[in-house]
């Protein structure tokens, strides 16, 4: 379970495309499944506002701090114009954490910078290397964030939750190499360890987990 994960859009949106099918593995960071969302476009929107309002205001205070050491301009405006620069920086400040939010890297957010883009396409990545073991997203279909479209899971490690009987709780220790045979699969063993044992009794069975 901790190398299993459910993906959802982290915005509203229509499913344009689902790369990967049941069974197939992935790489970290390879796209999965692409969103339209009329979001994503409107926070880059915003965001490359945020920058050229910052670029105004970074250009009218230095004109109004040479303007008072000419003595051409008063503290007032000098003052003005700086307190108008400091809100832009925050405000971009806001704009950036929002693509931040919606998944977009620090070279993503560049990029959108240089580009100029505003597309709304978001892409789900996946999270690490692994095979799919969910996909209910299909291509049309409007969703959420509530929505999980894909489950990603690395099966190069399992969990098994076996059934302990009371009385021997004592030989079990956190640790302890373990060799594994299921009852289906016989002759075919695997190696762990134990990583937990439970501290509650089933009253039915007299086991722990």
């Amino acid at each position: 379970a901790n190398r299993y994960a459910h993906l959802a859009s982290l915005a509203p949106g229509v499913v344009r495309e689902v790369s990967k099918d049941l069974g197939q593995t992935v790489t970290k960071g390879e796209t999965l499944a692409i969103v339209d969302s009329s979001d994503l476009g409107t926070a880059k929107a915003a965001y490359l506002q945020a920058m050229a309002l910052v670029n105004l205001w970074e250009k009218n205070y230095a004109r109004e701090k040479t303007l008072l050491e000419s003595n051409l301009s008063s503290k007032r405006e000098t003052l003005e114009a700086e307190t108008r620069l400091v809100e832009s920086r925050i405000a971009l400040s806001r704009a950036f954490q929002r693509l931040s939010n919606l998944g977009l890297s620090d070279a993503q957010v560049k990029e959108v910078s240089e580009k100029q883009d505003t597309t709304s396409l978001l892409r789900l990545l996946a999270p690490f290397s692994g095979v799919v073991v969910e996909r209910s997203g299909v291509v049309g279909e409007v969703v959420d964030v509530q929505k999980t479209l894909l489950g990603i899971a690395d099966i190069s490690v399992m969990w098994a939750m076996l059934d302990l009987y009371e009385s021997d709780l004592l030989k079990v220790r956190n640790g302890q190499p373990v060799v594994f045979e299921a009852e289906g699969l016989p002759g075919e063993q695997r190696g762990g360890r134990v990583t937990w044992v439970s501290s509650h009794v089933d009253r039915r069975t007299r086991t722990l987990k």
